[in-house]
């Protein structure tokens, strides 16, 4: 199996954010379906060298090595439908891209939809140095660099501040 450890930090990245937070055993069955998917995942008759996995309880990422095997545009609709029926069978919405998750007062991860922000900075809950994911990574290096960005940083900041 492979570990995000052994991928490239260049290594290309789809991020899908969940509607709302996953439960530990709803982490542990989507992990265990992103690596059997990753295990089987394919362009053109050769195998990519992947890894998919769920991260801050509600973020699930797939990887690919591009280095070894580039994946192609049917490989990269494989992965839609493959998240689509994971969206299905867990009953979440994964391809809202006007949701935006922080982190609260607590420390604890919040997602609300683009509707709600406003109030949120008005409320002070969402500050310009607020750490938001950074659902527009693009890269395992960004992932593992700038997962968590200012607020100020992100499609959200620059559209509401």
């Amino acid at each position: 199996m492979t570990t995000p450890e052994q991928l490239a930090a260049a290594s290309k990245v789809w991020m899908y954010q969940s509607s709302r937070p996953l439960s530990p055993e709803e982490q542990q069955r989507i992990n265990v379906e992103m690596q059997a998917f990753a295990r089987q995942w394919t362009a053109h008759n050769q195998q990519l060298k992947a890894w998919g996995g769920v991260l801050e309880d509600r973020v699930l990422v797939l990887m690919v090595d591009e280095t070894v095997a580039g994946a192609s545009g049917c490989s990269i609709d494989k992965s839609v439908h493959f998240m689509q029926d994971l969206e299905a069978k867990f009953g979440i919405q994964l391809f809202d891209r006007m949701l935006l998750s922080f982190k609260n007062t607590d420390g604890n991860v919040e997602t609300i939809p683009a509707a709600a922000i406003s109030e949120k900075i008005e409320a002070g809950a969402l500050q310009p140095h607020t750490p938001v994911i950074n659902m527009l990574a693009a890269s395992k290096a960004e992932i593992d660099t700038r997962f968590f960005i200012p607020f100020k940083d992100s499609w959200a900041g620059a559209m509401f501040l």
